[in-house]
C-alpha cells in the first residue's frame, strides 16, 4: 500500500473512531485486566474428554474445589494447585467386557457430616447417591428412583436431598422440586407449563419442623399477547418436613407449596425485567435479614439486579390473599403454607392445596432495579459483602468477568477480567468468600482468580483510591496497593485527597512507568505524518494532549487518545504531554519531544512506520 493509500485508510478509521466519546463511561469497566496484567491459575481438562457441563463445588471443610461433569470428576487441591482426575467407586462391578466400569455423574454437591463431597451417579438403569469421604470412598449410599440433572439446582440437608427438574409438559419426568428422604419421596404436582429452575435456598430454622425451602424459577407465560413477557419469574415456598398428603389426596405430593410472582423493575417508568438468570444469597445470622440478589434480563437485552429481603418474601407468603378461590377457613389450622407435624389434613385443605395456590401480592424488591448496561450480556452472579458496600461478580456471555461495586444501589464497574485465553461460555461460577477467590469453569477448563490482586491498579495511592475496590487499600508501610486491612488508606468514592503524597487535590502526578512504543526524542522529516497514542490508564478518564501549554485535538478510542499530525512542519516541533484526568486528578501518562530533521517529502521512515502500526493497533 502506498503512503497516500495508507493515509486514506487511516482517515476512514479516524472518522469512525471520532464517534467514540466518554459520555456514559460509568456503564463501562474502569480498567480491563488480561493475562498480561495478572496471573490467572488455569487448568485444562484432558483433550480426550468432552464435557458439556463442568460444575464446581467447594469442600465445605477446606479450600479444595471439585469439578464434575457427567463424564468425569476432578479436584483442584489447594496445596498442589493442580486439577487431578479422581474416581469414586459408586458401583461395584467386575469390569468385564459386557459390563461398563464407568458411570455418569448426575448430581454433585457439597458433602455433609464432615464429608467434602456428595455425588449421584447412574450406570445403566441403576442410580445411587453417596457421601464421599476425604479418602474418596463412598459412604452413606442410597438408591435413587428419579434421575437428577447435574446442571439443576439442588440442596443436601441432613438426610434429605432436594433437587429440581426443569422442562415442559413433554418432559419424561414431572417438572418441579423433589425431596428424597430416607425411603420416601415428596414430588411436585404435574404442570402443563414450561419451567426453568435457577436456585434453591433453605431457611433451616432452629426447629427442624419450621424449616422452609424456597425455589426460584421462571415459567413460560401462557398469555401469547406479544405485549406480554415471554417468561414469568416466581418463587415458591415449601416446608422441608413435608412428606405429602394422604391416599388419593396429594399422596407423596407437596402439601405446603405456595407460589408468588417476583417483580423487578420501575413501575413509574413501566420498565420490567422478567427473565431470571441467576440468584445469589447473602445470609444473615437473623435469617429474615438475609438478602437475595437476583440477576434479570428483559426483552430488550437490558440487564438489572434487584435485591429482595427474606423478611419481605416470608411476609408475602404469610399475609397475602390467593389468586384461586378460597373455599377454606383461613383462620383455621393448618393454614396454607404452615408447617405441621403430621398428615391429619382436612379434605378441604388438601383440595385447596391441590390447586397450587398463588399469592395475589407480588414480591417487590427492597431496592432496585440496579440498571446494568445493555451492552453487557450477563449469565452468572456471585455476591460478597465488604465494608462500605457489596461486590457483585458477574460472568458475561463471552467468558469475561465484571467486578462491580454496589454502593447505595449504584453500580460502578471496577474492572473487566479476561480469565480465559479465548472466547467461551462460563459453565459454573463459584466464589470462595473466605479466601476471596473466584473459580470459573468452561467446558474444558477451570480458572482461579485472586480478587485481592491489587497490583493491577498501579503504583500510586491515587490510582488505588480511584479503583474504588473494597478488596484493596493503600499500604503506607510498603507504599503499595495491597489487600485491604484496618490500617489501609481507602476511599470508595474515588477521592485521592486521603493520600499523603503528591496526589493531593490540584496536583499532577508524574509520568508513570508505561512501556514506550517510541523513544522520547523523536526526529521526523518535514511533511511526514505522525501519530502518537495516549494510553488509557482508565476507561473512566478523559485524555488531552498538550504541546507546551497549547491543547491539541486527539481521537478517542477505547485504548486511549491518538494525536495526529498529518504533515510535519516547524509549528509542530516542541514538547508534548498527554494528561489523563479522573475525579479531578491529573496524571501525565505520555510525553515526548518532537523535532524536524533536514529531510523533506512525505515518506514512511523507520520512525513513521512504527507510528502507523501503533495507530492501527489501537484503532482496529
Amino acid at each position: 500500500m502506498t503512503l497516500s493509500g495508507l493515509l486514506m485508510f487511516l482517515s476512514g478509521l479516524w472518522i469512525t473512531s471520532s464517534s467514540f466519546t466518554h459520555d456514559g463511561h460509568q456503564s463501562r469497566p474502569r480498567i480491563r485486566i488480561t493475562h498480561e496484567d495478572m496471573s490467572f491459575l488455569s487448568q485444562k481438562l484432558p483433550s480426550t474428554q468432552n464435557h458439556s457441563v463442568l460444575r464446581l463445588v467447594k469442600d465445605p471443610n477446606g479450600h479444595d474445589i471439585y469439578a464434575g461433569s457427567p463424564n468425569g470428576l476432578y479436584v483442584f487441591r489447594e496445596d498442589s494447585k493442580q486439577l487431578t482426575s479422581i474416581h469414586v467407586p459408586l458401583f461395584k462391578t467386575n469390569c468385564q467386557d459386557s459390563t461398563p466400569c464407568g458411570y455418569k455423574i448426575s448430581l454433585l454437591k457439597e458433602g455433609t457430616n464432615g464429608n467434602p463431597l456428595f455425588v449421584c451417579g447412574e450406570q445403566q438403569k441403576d442410580r445411587v447417591c453417596c457421601q464421599v469421604s476425604s479418602n474418596g470412598d463412598p459412604v452413606d449410599c442410597f438408591n435413587m428412583e428419579h434421575r437428577p440433572n447435574i446442571n439443576e439446582p439442588s440442596l443436601h440437608i441432613g438426610d434429605a436431598l432436594f433437587f429440581t427438574l426443569s422442562g415442559d409438559s413433554n418432559t419424561d419426568a414431572t417438572i418441579g422440586l423433589y425431596k428424597k428422604s430416607n425411603h420416601s419421596y415428596t414430588r411436585p404436582l404435574s404442570s402443563k407449563r414450561e419451567q426453568r429452575y435457577v436456585k434453591i435456598i433453605a431457611d433451616k430454622a432452629t426447629n427442624s419442623l419450621e424449616g422452609k425451602l424456597y425455589s426460584f424459577y421462571i415459567e413460560m407465560n401462557t398469555n401469547k399477547d406479544p405485549e406480554m413477557p415471554l417468561w414469568i419469574p416466581k418463587v415458591s415456598q415449601f416446608c422441608m418436613a413435608d412428606e405429602g398428603g394422604v391416599k388419593n389426596q396429594l399422596q407423596s405430593r407437596w402439601t405446603s407449596m405456595l407460589t408468588a410472582r417476583l417483580f423487578c423493575g420501575d413501575e413509574g417508568k413501566r420498565i420490567s425485567f422478567t427473565q431470571l438468570l441467576d440468584v445469589a444469597v447473602l445470609e444473615a445470622e437473623d435469617w429474615d435479614r438475609s438478602l437475595i440478589y437476583a440477576l434479570f434480563r428483559n426483552d430488550y437485552n437490558l440487564s438489572a439486579i434487584c435485591v429482595y429481603e427474606m423478611a419481605n418474601i416470608s411476609h408475602t407468603f404469610r399475609s397475602s390473599t390467593f389468586t384461586v378461590n378460597e373455599d377454606l377457613d383461613m383462620s383455621a389450622s393448618p393454614r396454607p403454607g404452615e408447617c405441621v407435624p403430621n398428615k391429619n389434613f382436612p379434605s378441604n385443605f388438601l383440595r385447596f392445596m391441590q390447586k397450587c395456590p398463588e399469592m395475589n401480592d407480588w414480591v417487590k424488591p427492597a431496592r432496585g432495579p440496579m440498571m446494568l448496561s445493555r451492552h453487557h450480556h450477563y449469565t452468572h452472579l456471585q455476591v460478597d459483602r465488604l465494608d462500605g458496600g457489596s461486590i457483585l461478580l458477574l460472568a458475561l456471555e463471552n467468558g469475561r468477568v465484571h467486578k462491580v461495586l454496589d454502593q447505595d444501589g449504584e453500580a460502578f464497574i471496577i474492572a473487566e477480567y479476561e480469565p480465559f485465553t479465548s472466547k467461551t461460555r462460563v459453565q459454573s461460577f463459584l466464589l470462595d468468600r473466605s479466601t476471596k477467590r473466584l473459580f470459573l469453569s468452561s467446558s474444558s477448563e477451570v480458572v482461579r482468580m485472586d480478587l485481592q490482586d491489587c497490583s493491577v491498579y498501579g503504583t500510586h495511592c491515587c490510582f488505588c483510591m480511584q479503583a474504588r475496590d473494597p478488596y484493596c487499600g493503600w499500604s503506607q508501610d510498603i507504599s503499595r496497593c495491597s489487600p485491604a486491612n484496618k490500617h489501609s488508606l481507602r476511599d470508595l468514592k474515588g477521592d485521592c485527597s486521603v493520600c499523603n503524597e503528591s496526589s493531593d487535590s490540584g496536583r499532577t502526578l508524574p509520568l508513570q512507568d508505561i512501556p514506550r512504543h517510541l523513544p522520547r526524542d523523536i526526529i521526523m522529516p518535514k511533511g511526514s505524518p505522525f501519530f502518537m497514542n495516549c494510553p488509557a490508564i482508565s476507561q473512566h478518564a478523559s485524555c488531552a494532549w498538550f504541546q507546551e501549554e497549547s491543547r491539541k485535538d486527539c481521537v478517542y478510542t477505547e485504548q486511549g487518545c491518538i494525536l495526529l499530525i498529518s504533515s510535519m512542519s516547524h509549528e509542530d516541533e516542541g514538547t508534548y504531554k498527554c494528561v489523563a484526568s479522573e475525579n479531578g486528578h491529573d496524571v501525565v501518562v505520555a510525553d515526548f519531544v518532537l523535532s524536524l530533521n533536514s529531510a523533506t517529502g512525505p515518506r514512511v521512515t523507520r520512525l513513521v512506520l512504527p507510528c502507523l502500526l501503533l495507530l492501527l493497533s489501537v484503532i482496529c
